[in-house]
């Protein structure tokens, strides 16, 4: 557009007019870098695939081994620089990850079944304290789940979750009920859930969507209403997890609690505040 008022303007004043267009452009050009955000930077790091981790004392605790397609097909847990116990880990011809297998009940052993959208619509968890059966189904961008846990108390819980269009969940709402204590025989469906409200919210770091927050709020079937959990995250230029803050409070009229954790980063070595270190695949 300025080419054309230059045009049908007077020689005289051409060269005065360049000079301000030759400003203005480079005002512009200026004001148009600052506005984008910066090109994604590639630190040459994988991570998501931790190859190894040692303790604080410098000795093996965990090792991830991977297949010919880069998926997790086992964690072995070691103890005095011995494997101690692992988990094995199988997929499906979709590349869905459809069981774990644990010799530890610690740790615990899942399966999961999808469905023709690659869609997780069963799920089944076994630890030393509990089982856990857990099915989905989907309606729009929303999760209903349904899952009952069996141990000496028995919980039943139904959630609703909401997810953005990249899939990160931004509201979460649990109504859990307590349907059988321990010292009771027979399950009782009937009694008034606690109600768990949680918002996610997301931030952009190169290129990345990473989660900022997250804060539940609960409501007890006694109609009590208090922030139980809240959880802040800071992260470098890179994207990467620098620290997490987070709040719990049980309700029981002790204080709530805050635990902090940093995290910085040598190399592809991912370092806790605990001294326990990460190290992870190079691409």
């Amino acid at each position: 557009m300025k080419n054309h008022y230059l045009t049908i303007l007077s020689l005289a004043s051409l060269a005065v007019l360049a000079g301000c267009a030759s400003n203005g452009n480079n005002q512009n050009a200026q004001n148009d870098t600052e506005q984008q955000p910066a090109q994604p930077v590639d630190d040459g790091i994988d991570w998501e695939k931790p190859l190894y981790s040692l303790d604080k004392m410098g000795d093996t605790s965990t090792v991830y081994q991977y297949n010919a397609s880069g998926k997790l097909v086992k964690v072995s847990y070691y103890s005095d620089n011995s494997e101690e116990s692992y988990s094995t880990y199988y997929y499906d011809a979709a590349g869905n990850d459809t069981s774990c297998v644990s010799e530890d009940l610690e740790i615990g052993s899942y399966s999961k079944q999808f469905d023709s959208q690659n869609r997780v619509i069963a799920y089944k968890t076994h630890d030393l304290s509990s089982d856990v059966t857990s099915t989905y189904r989907y309606e729009g961008n929303k999760k209903i789940t349904e899952s009952e846990s069996y141990s000496e108390e028995i919980y039943k819980d139904v959630i609703e979750t909401y997810f953005d269009a990249d899939g990160n969940d931004t509201l979460e709402i649990d109504k859990s009920q307590l349907v059988r204590r321990a010292d009771e025989t027979e399950p009782d469906y009937t009694v008034k859930p606690d109600i768990y409200t949680t918002r996610f919210t997301y931030v952009t770091i190169n290129g990345k969507k990473v989660l900022k927050s997250s804060i539940t709020n609960k409501e007890t079937k006694d109609g009590q209403k208090f922030v139980s959990f809240k959880k802040d995250n800071e992260y470098d230029q890179y994207g990467r997890l620098t620290k997490s803050i987070c709040v719990s409070d049980y309700g029981d009229g002790d204080p709530a609690r805050t635990s902090t954790y940093t995290y910085s980063y040598d190399g592809n070595c991912k370092i806790e505040d605990n001294g326990y270190k990460t190290y992870y695949a190079k691409k």
